[in-house]
């Protein structure tokens, strides 16, 4: 019996899990685009005019350097302006020119971070062109790189690739 109790302390909540990684996808780009101006000035980049083509030139990169697969029916201007928000969710509100169904899933990954749900992780994980962004960043071995040096995953990395796993084949 007291074994089973010590097993079960070391096992995460999948709601907690899933979070988890939501928020991992999150970190991992901003600190990518974070490292690629370190040298800058944090208010030369937020005042800028040119912070926001930065950001989704930037965003394009990556998905590039990560071998990015596009899902049917969405373009690659969708997945660029997911991954900026990603990095920095004010810049929705700063587009004058976005694409048409972009919105909808931004707030949907907003909205699973602040108010967690279930179903509302059901319907993040379940979107293509979030989870096709999520395959990439497993799929190019980003989140194991990323999992050695981040904290929280570290703990625990074994049940988080578990859990990857499992989200993928949903």
């Amino acid at each position: 019996m007291e074994n089973l109790k010590s097993e079960s302390k070391s096992h995460l909540r999948l709601d907690l899990l899933r979070k988890t990684l939501n928020r991992a996808v999150k970190r991992y780009f901003a600190e990518l685009y974070r490292d690629k101006f370190q040298n800058e000035s944090a208010t030369f980049w937020v005042r800028s005019k040119t912070f926001l083509s930065e950001v989704l030139t930037f965003s394009q990169e990556a998905l590039t350097n990560m071998n990015y697969v596009l899902p049917e029916g969405y373009s690659m201007d969708e997945a660029v302006h997911l991954v900026a928000n990603l990095i920095n969710p004010q810049l929705q509100k700063k587009l004058t020119s976005k694409p048409k169904n972009i919105s909808k899933v931004t707030n949907l990954y907003n909205d699973s971070l602040s108010h967690f749900t279930h179903r509302l992780n059901q319907r993040l994980w379940t979107h293509p062109l979030y989870k096709s962004i999520y395959m990439a960043f497993f799929n190019s071995g980003e989140l194991a790189k990323f999992s050695d040096r981040d904290q929280t995953l570290s703990r625990s990395k074994s049940q988080y690739l578990e859990e990857v796993d499992r989200l993928l084949t949903i």
